[in-house]
């Protein structure tokens, strides 16, 4: 697999020892998207700090939904290089732009999804990704519902290439 870089994000420290200093307990790292993914203790300490921490992890991960008003269902997946595209095709996704490396994505139908709305809910604020196959035709109005589109691209197949755009969004 890919490397991943991790950002040190914060330090769990030991109340002050006889000298006077905190002794550093854990090393907690997170992703571009500043979701935890790991961290490193001293192999004496207790785990409690990091399983909490994961607990939390997940249970941020599970309440980033998205969904369509046709109730179709959406399948979440990472993104990286060999990703399944969508939930009704073999497709895989290659070529991955840096900075979408390891998102969240949500994997749904090829071209059987009805027209409607989609919403997506998260705890936090953040940017959100849309793409689209690149075919004018097929944008579905995005750039002009204020998205901006990036320079790069994602492949899929043998050497088919999907526009993408990305928006900031507020919790919610």
């Amino acid at each position: 697999p890919p490397l991943q870089l991790l950002v040190p994000e914060s330090v769990a420290f030991e109340p002050q020892d006889n000298k006077g200093k905190s002794i550093p307990r854990a090393l907690f790292f997170t992703d571009r998207a500043g979701f935890v993914r790991g961290s490193r203790r001293a192999a004496r300490q207790g785990g409690q700090i990091c399983e909490a921490l994961l607990r939390l992890m997940k249970h941020r991960e599970a309440i980033i939904t998205l969904t369509h008003s046709s109730g179709t269902k959406f399948e979440r997946h990472t993104l990286v290089s060999g990703a399944k595209a969508w939930s009704d095709r073999m497709y895989q996704y290659t070529h991955i732009p840096k900075e979408l490396e390891y998102a969240t994505f949500f994997a749904g139908p090829h071209v059987s999804l009805p027209t409607g709305e989609f919403m997506l809910s998260t705890p936090t604020e953040g940017t959100a990704y849309i793409w689209h196959e690149d075919k004018s035709e097929a944008d579905g109005g995005i750039p002009a519902l204020g998205w901006d589109q990036l320079v790069g691209s994602i492949h899929f197949g043998s050497s088919r290439t999907m526009r993408i755009y990305r928006k900031d969004l507020s919790a919610g």
